[in-house]
């Protein structure tokens, strides 16, 4: 996955959620990313921006974690 994406639209952040989900990296948005072992130093930096942009783009990203987590 490319965590140096940014994320522009509803679609996008739809996607980018969808990806973690199917590649076994999803996590509670509101735990901190340094704290996932499945990411490293750097590829969290960019994944905490991601999950910011989700935050702006999104109504609900929890929703989306619920959707493709399932």
């Amino acid at each position: 996955m490319d965590y140096k994406q940014k994320l522009l639209t509803v679609t996008d952040c739809e996607s980018w959620i969808k990806d973690l989900c199917n590649n076994d990296k999803d996590f509670h948005f509101d735990d901190n990313v340094l704290d996932i072992p499945s990411f490293s130093k750097s590829e969290a930096a960019d994944v905490k921006e991601r999950v910011k942009e989700c935050f702006e783009l999104l109504k609900d990203p929890f929703e989306y974690l619920i959707k493709y987590s399932t």
